[in-house]
């Protein structure tokens, strides 16, 4: 098929099987600690797009713009297979001995960057090349030669805002659903058992993308449900999940319109909005995940209303020419995946409800938080880079006290029971968390207002 297969040293090139194995978030977590120079020289003679694929779903919209412009100049360099076959197992290494990544990441480094850095660099034409590859990927959130324009009519103060604008660029990647995103769904629908309505809605989404091959797109979608039971955990999960970069506001907490759609550059403390901020200077994808938690609670009246920029932010139609007032640029914002949370749906104006998809989102039942309980202890083990010093199970005891409480408090909980344990620990054995651990003393079952007590069939 390639020269790879006609060496006499076999080996997996392609699939990386040992790594499939591995959790969801694990498995981001180590494609995101290996560089996309030594992934691209791995996968430098893979003609299979499935197989390509199969990798390319596993990266953040940054490391696969940067892995596509690798692999097409590698390919022009035809590095010898031998290599590329030590290039793959050093990879295999790494997924199979996780506790020694930083020594084989810094040998595979060194052992990559000398046998390409310089003649990377040199690959002028191949730049070229690759270039045009990333921006078929790509799409303007806004027009650079309006935005070079109002830099002539703008003063000093606002020069370094603008002037970082047109490094940043106009371009953003593209994002598109994929089988593998599509089975992580399935995953994260047996961490969050109470969300499935939502998962459903996305995973329609992600089918539609597939069989169109258009980029993914979904409706405005409100989370209504009692403070505590992990809707602003759900959509930082689903954004790991689609691998797609995830963004918050909280509306609560915001004082005026201008805080989001950004302030009239005449007045001196003038900046830009959140929602600018985001979309124009830290996103790197056309599609992040926004989500605009606590809408109920945001301030909504006649002199500053919070609400009004939002009608037309979540208009699909009004979205494509969103007004960032500060910039004085209109913003393409068609492709952002908004989320948004809300306590009391019912204080919501019709015509902001008749622009978002509302979904109930119950309490999770106690069966269903054994899971939720389990799910946020592997989750919070990963977080804190401590999943292989501790058991991979709560004990049932502790699963039985903890399922209790609300999703949100549980977290808060766990993380401070793995520090505590942490104190106990020794390098002989894996820790098991025990209830000494727990800190439940000044914890109620109502402690998030509004989250209601267990219903009956607790599973004591």
């Amino acid at each position: 098929m390639n020269q790879l297969t006609q060496t006499t040293d076999v080996f997996d090139y392609c699939h990386f099987n040992e790594f499939c194995q591995f959790d969801e978030i694990e498995r981001y977590s180590i494609m995101s600690s290996i560089s996309t120079l030594a992934l691209a020289t791995a996968c430098c003679y893979i003609d299979d797009r499935n197989h390509l694929d199969d990798i390319i779903n596993f990266m953040t919209p940054r490391q696969e713009f940067m892995f596509k412009r690798r692999v097409k100049a590698i390919k022009q360099l035809t590095p010898n297979p031998y290599f590329v076959i030590d290039v793959q197992k050093m990879i295999m290494l790494i997924i199979k001995q996780p506790d020694n990544v930083s020594s084989m990441l810094m040998t595979l480094t060194e052992m990559v960057g000398i046998n390409f850095t310089d003649s990377l660099d040199k690959q002028t034409d191949s730049e070229k090349q690759f270039s045009q590859f990333d921006n078929a990927d790509t799409v303007p959130l806004f027009s650079l030669a309006k935005l070079k324009k109002e830099i002539g009519s703008r003063r000093e103060k606002d020069m370094a805002k603008l002037k970082a604008l047109i490094e940043i660029g106009a371009n953003k990647q593209r994002c598109y659903a994929s089988d593998n995103k599509v089975t992580a769904l399935q995953v994260l629908a047996e961490k969050f058992p109470n969300f499935k309505n939502v998962i459903g809605q996305v995973t329609a989404a992600c089918q539609a993308s597939i069989l169109s091959n258009e980029p993914l797109s979904l409706p405005i979608i409100n989370l209504q449900g009692p403070p505590g039971i992990g809707k602003t955990q759900f959509v930082i999960a689903l954004s790991k999940s689609l691998h797609l970069e995830f963004f918050s506001i909280n509306a609560a907490s915001m004082t005026g319109r201008f805080e989001l759609s950004g302030g009239n550059p005449q007045y001196g403390d003038a900046d830009v909005g959140l929602i600018g901020q985001i979309m124009c200077y830290e996103a790197k994808s056309f599609q992040p995940v926004l989500l605009i938690d606590e809408l109920c609670m945001a301030k909504d009246n006649n002199y500053d209303s919070i609400i009004q920029p939002l009608y037309s932010f979540f208009d699909r139609e009004q979205r494509k020419c969103f007004k960032e007032n500060y910039l004085n640029l209109e913003l393409d914002l068609s492709g952002a995946i908004i989320f948004t949370t809300t306590n009391d749906y019912k204080t919501l104006k019709p015509a902001l409800k008749s622009r978002v998809m509302n979904i109930e989102i119950k309490p999770p039942t106690p069966k269903q938080m054994r899971f939720i309980v389990q799910s946020i202890y592997e989750t919070s083990l990963l977080d804190m880079k401590l999943q292989h010093y501790f058991n991979t199970e709560l004990s049932s005891k502790l699963l039985s006290m903890l399922c209790d409480l609300s999703p949100r408090t549980v977290i808060e909980v766990i993380r401070l029971a793995i520090g505590k344990a942490c104190v106990r620990a020794n390098q002989i054995q894996r820790i098991e968390l025990i209830v000494e651990d727990l800190e439940l003393s000044n914890v109620s079952q109502n402690i998030e207002s509004g989250y209601p007590s267990p219903v009956e069939g607790n599973m004591h």
